[in-house]
């Protein structure tokens, strides 16, 4: 094992959703206005008016409950892309701002929905277990989730969620667990689709020899996210630097 960089205190700062990123910012009000085309007649007057104004409202209440709800979540290492539906969280991940609109096209396609800014209760209840984990409060997830993956991805994804906080396991050993001992190279790619980081923790899967491997969001994230549970589940494991 190499030697490691310890984490020190992270500390959490939530800010507001920043939208200066024009492709998110554009795209959620294509969407929002695509999916709207509401619009009062001028000339409406009265009881018209009234009725007009009480359509609209339902419309966008339908609307409302008819959409993904993106926002950033700043953290010590970099802003989460969080994408959530009225239930539950469904996309999770450290992103580049070159990548956002990759992104959202493929959450569209996915969910045959549109992605528009904003937040609900899921978001607001997201935000605030992320900010209780990066202050090493909080080692297991309770806000609600769905993911749509293969019968292979979904069943290496709750394996996954299975693997303690502060400790970690190897590609091999999942394939082992889910009875495909073969398979740990399918395990891989279905932990490299995971689109929940942090909260379905594929970030605690390294390669047999104690090496970190790949990692969506970079190695270095990685490395600091294992030291940071290892570090406040008080542990003597050691993160290798490679």
């Amino acid at each position: 094992m190499g030697s490691t960089d310890q984490v020190g205190a992270l500390p959490f700062q939530p800010h507001p959703p920043a939208f200066e990123d024009s492709i998110l910012a554009r795209r959620g009000r294509e969407d929002g206005q695509a999916q709207q085309g509401l619009h009062e007649p001028e000339d409406s007057t009265g009881s018209e008016a009234r009725l007009a104004r009480s359509k609209v409202r339902t419309r966008e209440t339908a609307i409302a409950d008819d959409c993904l709800r993106m926002a950033l979540i700043e953290t010590p290492l970099g802003p989460l892309l969080a994408v959530v539906t009225r239930k539950a969280v469904c996309h999770l991940e450290f992103a580049e701002r070159g990548r956002h609109r990759a992104i959202l096209d493929r959450l569209r396609r996915r969910w045959s929905l549109p992605v528009v800014p904003g937040r609900n209760p899921v978001m607001n209840r997201l935000e605030r277990e992320l900010g209780e984990y990066w202050l090493g409060k909080r080692r297991r997830f309770t806000v609600p989730t769905t993911t749509r993956g293969t019968a292979f991805q979904e069943q290496v994804w709750r394996e996954l969620e299975r693997i303690p906080y502060g400790q970690t396991a190897s590609y091999e050993s999942i394939a082992r667990r889910i009875g495909s001992p073969k398979a740990a190279r399918a395990v891989a790619r279905a932990n490299a689709t995971n689109p929940l980081s942090v909260l379905v923790p594929c970030h605690r899967v390294i390669a047999k020899d104690g090496s970190l491997s790949g990692y969506g969001g970079g190695v270095w994230r990685k490395r600091r996210l294992l030291e940071l549970e290892q570090a406040t589940d008080g542990g003597v494991h050691s993160v290798a630097r490679r």
